[in-house]
């Protein structure tokens, strides 16, 4: 009689065994499911960032087109930040010429030409290298974020295995139990009739 109770035993242990580590299993999917959810968005912002530089670079380079291009020329001229930096610099070259009173002579317009032109280009060259930097970034932020979502499928895939595995074995254990309560009943049943064969 045992044996029976064993074997019935068995059975519901089985699957309730299978049927825990399978919610584990969803659990475990879920949790990684959460933190992909949760990285993706926190690299949004630079991913984002590094979208609207490069699409700033392109424009600077003339890459979408002349208009575009003639659009970041002029809002780069007209950055309060770059004219405050060129007026002051003129204003610098001013002082130091009319310091020697040459103020009002051809060197000095060549002066400030040749000042305005080389603040230009280190200015732009500098907003390009920026531009370049961020959208770097915006790609850095994006393959990290792809390989993060690799890894967590790779999480999951393995949990849903591990979920079917489960249940597999909960229904082979179960089974088994099964058989073995059914030939402990032929035992049994063999042995009050006096066959004993089993």
């Amino acid at each position: 009689m045992g044996k029976i109770l064993g074997a019935i035993t068995g059975a519901n242990a089985a699957k309730k065994a299978a049927k825990a580590q399978e919610r584990g299993q969803q659990r475990s999917i879920a949790e990684g499911r959460r933190q992909f959810d949760l990285t993706r968005s926190d690299f949004t912002p630079f991913r984002e960032s590094g979208v609207r530089s490069l699409s700033q670079l392109t424009n600077a380079l003339g890459v979408n087109g002349q208009q575009p291009q003639q659009d970041f020329f002029s809002n780069f001229q007209n950055d309060p930040g770059f004219q405050a930096e060129v007026d002051f610099g003129l204003g610098g070259v001013e002082k130091s010429l009319a310091a020697r009173g040459m103020l009002n002579s051809g060197r000095s317009l060549r002066d400030l030409q040749t000042f305005g032109q080389l603040k230009r280009r280190g200015a732009f060259n500098d907003r390009l290298n920026m531009l370049a930097r961020l959208s770097g970034a915006g790609q850095s932020a994006t393959t990290q974020g792809a390989n993060i979502g690799s890894n967590i499928t790779q999480g999951i895939q393995r949990g849903l295995i591990g979920s079917g595995n489960a249940r597999a074995s909960g229904f082979t254990n179960a089974a088994n139990a099964n058989i073995g309560f059914a030939n402990n009943l032929l035992r049994l049943g063999a042995q009050a009739f006096g066959g004993g064969a089993f």
